[in-house]
């Protein structure tokens, strides 16, 4: 069952959903226990917008989280999990997660509060106990200030690129009283892309201009190599744009 499922998983990392459901499918016809198969089944029926038995599973969800963390989602493992030929080290967990769904993919299901806010909680969890293996970093209480008493506000996201979030920050960027702050970004992918359009380009320009305190590629670090980074620049005030998307390790670099 494992083997069609990492399949799956390696079949679903380059966008081919059709045979990733096959896999899946076999895997849940092999080890029907296994809930963290039916939950990665569903994100990538929804990928191909195939709603087959989606009521069924949101009945599921919510007799699974009503307690916590699933017992059986709660085993932890020294798996390196699948990711995308190519992602940067910071996109990649140096352990699997089985938790399922994420905050995010919990949102599109009809689940009551409680459930919701449990999926939650078990994600923080699992999070705190990935970042216990490396050193906690130290942080000023109130770093200095720059020159005319100016504050460094820091924003780290993915989106800091020609995406919709991205544009619209660009404007809320240059919003800041500049006499009084400077933006500091940190992006997470890689911006611009090679072979990026003229237009792509153009709004790269406009969100380093915006990023009056500095902009910093830190896409192809690990999360704790970020997480030092972000340290040492001080900020006085630190923005998780992101939350519980899909970007990668946002919430480990914030712990």
């Amino acid at each position: 069952a494992d083997g069609y499922f990492n399949l799956g998983e390696a079949y679903s990392a380059v966008n081919m959903f059709d045979r990733a459901m096959t896999a899946l499918k076999t895997a849940i016809h092999l080890d029907p226990s296994r809930v963290d198969y039916k939950c990665t089944l569903h994100l990538d029926m929804r990928k191909l917008c195939d709603w087959t038995n989606f009521e069924e599973y949101t009945r599921d969800l919510e007799e699974l989280w009503q307690d916590g963390t699933p017992p059986e989602m709660a085993k932890r493992e020294a798996k390196v999990a699948t990711r995308r030929p190519g992602e940067a080290k910071s996109r990649r967990r140096e352990k699997d997660v089985t938790l399922c769904p994420t905050p995010l993919d919990a949102l599109s299901y009809n689940i009551s509060p409680k459930v919701a806010l449990n999926i939650a909680r078990g994600h923080g969890d699992e999070a705190r106990h990935f970042t216990k293996a490396y050193p906690r970093l130290l942080a000023s209480a109130w770093p200095p200030q720059l020159p005319g008493n100016r504050l460094r506000v820091a924003y780290v996201s993915i989106e800091l690129r020609d995406r919709p979030v991205g544009k619209d920050m660009v404007q809320a960027f240059r919003a800041h009283d500049a006499a009084k702050a400077a933006v500091v970004c940190y992006s997470l992918s890689e911006s611009p892309k090679p072979g990026a359009s003229a237009d792509s380009l153009e709004w790269h320009r406009r969100m380093r201009e915006a990023c009056t305190g500095g902009y910093h590629d830190i896409a192809p670090l690990a999360f704790h190599e970020a997480a030092l980074l972000i340290n040492q620049g001080e900020p006085h005030v630190l923005v998780n744009l992101d939350g519980w998307t899909s970007a990668p390790l946002i919430n480990e670099i914030m712990i």
